[in-house]
């Protein structure tokens, strides 16, 4: 990891914006999911994929 990336804050890489559409998403399944939104569930997996992914990009 190079002297800029360990510098800059999280949010301004690719991967932290990634975490944070991915723990937004989920978050959006979790709520659903508990109301009782029947599309709450299928929030559940793409969410997780995208923050995985952005865990990978960092």
């Amino acid at each position: 990891m190079s002297e800029e990336n360990q510098n800059a804050a999280p949010i301004r890489t690719t991967g932290g914006k990634l975490q944070v559409a991915g723990v937004v998403i989920l978050a959006g399944g979790v709520v659903a999911t508990v109301v009782g939104g029947w599309w709450g569930p299928a929030l559940l997996f793409p969410g997780a994929v995208i923050f995985a992914l952005g865990r990978f990009m960092e």
